[in-house]
């Protein structure tokens, strides 16, 4: 668990200190310079800028923090108290720093992503994207729709081949999930009492409930798997919290797919049966004892009905929307945008809620085809190694596997394909991490080729010496 402990997250090698002393007298022999010149008699615009500095090279130097963060932002941005940084877009400004980081590791690292052959199959994707543009009816609601696909779906995607290649960067981002997760449910504590579903600092109870089920996943499978029953026990205090965000969100898909996550975890992990039943018991106490909002535990006991067109009646709808379109046009959709021309409320419905479904009624088969086949392979990645024994990193991948679960159930009845960018990052990380497991051996087997090198004459002669 070295990861956790800070000197280890913020450690800095012996070499890198002499360009670190550099960076930072270079920055306020800078500030002194910038305060002389323009005059400068506010004290806090100077702490700003230094501030503002620290968190930049912060953010470039863990850059794998910044891509969750990338995921997360959008659900934080909104929140009022954060209404001083309004000039700024946080996800474009993220976006900006994860190229950076990307271009410095392909300058200076020298880091060249190893892109899975299985990959090819966004190609007919992307051009399909290109091609509907020429036939969309709403032509500047579809550039729009794609060029965001490109810039900024696109970089969640491919990022983590660049920012995610070691073991500590993955737990790292792993990490900070958790603790987005965990503060969105911490924020919803100040709700109790009321009569409204639980909502995120954005305002919404949907993203609520996802980021409350990814900290119990990240938890369960990346903390708690690693320890000891008796030193397991002191994490229990943060799953009341992360239960209270859940359940009161009432977000009907996260709570299904904590469950699945659950029994898969059952499956894998046997020897945490007690830690369930005690985790079970945590949560149906938790339901005793706080006040959640009746709107929230009525909305989830829609799950309890057996006619699913019932239980996701807000959403049968819009997805018949999307069945009707294929059914009129089932090779090449109506163009990337164009459900919002067949919808009664363009503004409000602008997407069937499944992500497969949009993809074939916007872009055509060709592209969900793709996408689906590129999904089921990244299941099957995930699944295919997690049986190989020899795996080191096994832990991490069937963390993997609970993710793809989590944005698998997340995309079949909610987002379109710009507002799922943590599903498209799901999808890369079973790669991401065999490409690490590779590094690792490749590393090893030219440390064990050094080791066997044949000793020289003289070497050899002078050890014998040594010796005698």
């Amino acid at each position: 668990m070295n990861f956790l402990d800070p000197l280890t997250f913020f450690k800095i090698k012996k070499q890198q200190s002499l360009s670190l002393f550099c960076f930072f007298y270079i920055l306020f022999f800078s500030i002194a310079i910038f305060i002389i010149l323009c005059k400068v008699t506010n004290p806090y615009l100077i702490l700003y800028i230094l501030m503002g500095v620290l968190v930049i090279y912060f953010l470039i130097k863990y850059s794998e923090v910044t891509l969750a963060l990338f995921l997360v932002v959008g659900k934080f941005k909104t929140d009022p108290r954060l209404s001083f940084l309004k000039p700024l877009d946080l996800t474009l400004v993220l976006a900006f720093l994860i190229i950076i980081s990307i271009i410095v590791g392909l300058i200076l690292k020298k880091k060249k992503p190893h892109f899975p052959k299985v990959f090819m199959l966004y190609l007919p994707f992307i051009l399909m994207i290109i091609i509907s543009l020429s036939y969309t009816p709403n032509l500047d609601i579809g550039l729009d729709k794609a060029f965001r696909f490109f810039i900024l779906t696109g970089l969640a995607i491919i990022a983590p081949f660049w920012l995610l290649l070691s073991e500590k960067k993955l737990k790292r981002f792993f990490l900070t999930l958790l603790i987005a997760g965990f503060l969105a449910s911490v924020n919803s504590l100040n709700m109790l009492g009321g009569y409204n579903r639980f909502v995120s600092p954005g305002g919404l109870s949907i993203q609520l409930g996802y980021d409350a089920a990814v900290a119990i996943i990240v938890l369960w499978y990346l903390l708690l798997a690693d320890l000891s029953f008796f030193k397991r026990i002191p994490w229990y205090t943060l799953f009341p919290i992360l239960f209270i965000g859940l359940i009161g969100s009432g977000a009907r898909r996260s709570v299904v797919a904590v469950f699945l996550c659950s029994v898969v975890g059952l499956i894998l992990y046997k020897r945490m049966i007690l830690d369930l039943f005690i985790l079970s018991s945590l949560g149906i106490l938790t339901l005793l004892v706080i006040d959640i909002p009746i709107a929230s535990l009525n909305y989830l006991g829609t799950l309890l009905k057996y006619n699913l067109t019932d239980t996701f009646s807000s959403r049968t709808p819009l997805m018949q929307i999307g069945l009707d379109i294929v059914s009129k046009y089932p090779i090449f959709g109506v163009g990337i945008g164009g459900y919002s021309y067949f919808s009664p409320n363009p503004s409000l419905y602008n997407y069937p809620h499944n992500l497969i479904l949009e993809i074939w009624s916007e872009i055509g088969i060709i592209a969900a085809i793709s996408i689906f086949c590129l999904l089921i392979a990244s299941f099957w990645e995930a699944i295919n190694n997690i049986l190989d024994k020899e795996l080191r990193y096994k832990k991490l991948m069937i963390l993997i596997l609970a993710l793809l679960i989590i944005g698998f159930v997340e995309s079949s009845v909610s987002g379109d394909i710009n507002d799922l960018k943590p599903m498209w990052l799901y999808i890369s990380l079973p790669f991401v991490l065999m490409s690490i497991n590779n590094i690792d051996i490749l590393n090893n087997s030219h440390e064990n080729k050094k080791k066997c090198k044949p000793e020289s004459s003289f070497t050899f002669y002078r050890n014998r010496f040594i010796n005698i």
